[in-house]
């Protein structure tokens, strides 16, 4: 791993994210659907041959522990996401421009 109190797990491929701060992202509880993203569409590049379409996303996912889950930044595909529900020791709003800048690459991926 990393340092102790890193939120990046290099050897157990863990990047640990603030639920407080994915909730901002999303809009709402991570437990509820949210419309925020369903003005853009995704495309869902990342997933296996044959499974790549478009979607809008308050269709494809339930809630946002499922979006989050699946959707992930660039670069880290590999990585399994951690919810940080104490919200400590993660990315939170401190880490919000290095966060927000890797999910605006992606989402213009994802469009483009």
């Amino acid at each position: 791993g990393c340092h102790p109190d890193s939120r990046l797990d290099v050897a157990s491929n863990q990047l640990v994210i603030c639920q407080e701060f994915l909730e901002e992202i999303w809009g709402t509880s991570l437990e509820k659907r949210s419309t925020k993203f369903d003005h853009c569409g995704m495309r869902t590049y990342w997933r296996e041959e044959g499974n790549v379409s478009e979607v809008v996303p308050s269709l494809e996912w339930d809630n946002g522990i499922s979006f989050f889950t699946e959707v992930k930044p660039p670069l880290f595909h590999d990585y399994q996401i951690v919810i940080a529900e104490d919200n400590q020791n993660c990315y939170n709003a401190g880490s919000r421009l290095v966060f927000q800048t890797l999910m605006a690459v992606f989402i213009f991926l994802v469009l483009f």
